[in-house]
């Protein structure tokens, strides 16, 4: 074998630069000290830490904000591991081959492929459900239902299916909306508006946004690139070899 100079051995994936070598084997031994006793509890709580670190607090499929303990105690927004290939289909239990969920994103996936669940339905309706509309909505500043950071965000709303572009109020729960008249105003001078009643589905513009990206597979193409760049520290890998 030839000599090999400093420059030709610095980033190497096997040597790298000979600090930064060292300083990773010190990181492992220690970690492998750390983790001989580790439980599989104490073993994903590690993980999920660290996917709650690199994305932000969120879920990484549907965006949600997650937290390991709620104080709302929302189960359905509790941070989980989710395994990205499912163990039941060959996938490894390790910390390379999980990322950050919230539970109705993981339970939603269960056992499916991933390219499957990023662009079905059950991915759709979760993150609809996680970024839900206020219950209901007014128009008129007066109103104790009036909030301009809703209307700011932008919100459409469709009512059995067929989706309105004037609507002054709305009510989910009580299946009403109050559809304004064009330019057709009130003594008052509030916009003259008629009721229509029906299934209300109120959907934020962003959120609305996001399901036409996963509707059309562009969701997908992101998260996987998201996925293959994504770097795990060589301790994190370390695990007890008794859990293997």
């Amino acid at each position: 074998m030839e000599h090999m100079t400093a420059s030709d051995w610095t980033g190497s994936p096997i040597l790298g630069p000979l600090p930064k070598r060292k300083s990773i084997e010190e990181e492992i031994a220690w970690a492998m000290h750390l983790t001989q006793d580790e439980t599989e509890q104490e073993m994903r709580r590690r993980w999920l830490e660290f996917h709650l670190d690199v994305q932000g607090g969120r879920c990484a499929y549907c965006g949600t904000g997650i937290q390991i303990f709620r104080k709302d105690r929302n189960a359905d927004l509790r941070a989980t591991v989710d395994h990205i290939i499912p163990l039941s289909k060959g996938g490894a239990d390790l910390v390379e081959n999980t990322l950050g969920a919230c539970r109705r994103c993981n339970l939603a996936k269960s056992s499916t492929d991933l390219d499957a669940f990023l662009v079905g339905e059950p991915f759709r309706d979760s993150v609809a459900a996680n970024h839900p509309c206020p219950d209901r909505l007014c128009g008129n500043d007066r109103s104790p239902h009036f909030d301009m950071e809703q209307f700011q965000r932008g919100i459409r709303i469709w009512i059995d299916g067929t989706e309105y572009r004037h609507i002054y109020a709305y009510c989910v729960s009580e299946g009403v909306a109050e559809l304004a008249v064009a330019r057709t105003l009130t003594r008052s001078g509030l916009p003259m508006t008629l009721k229509k009643r029906g299934v209300i589905r109120p959907l934020y513009m962003d959120v609305y946004d996001a399901l036409e990206r996963i509707g059309s597979g562009v969701f997908r193409g992101e998260l996987l690139t998201w996925l293959a760049g994504r770097e795990v520290p060589p301790a994190l890998r370390v695990r007890n070899p008794a859990l293997s």
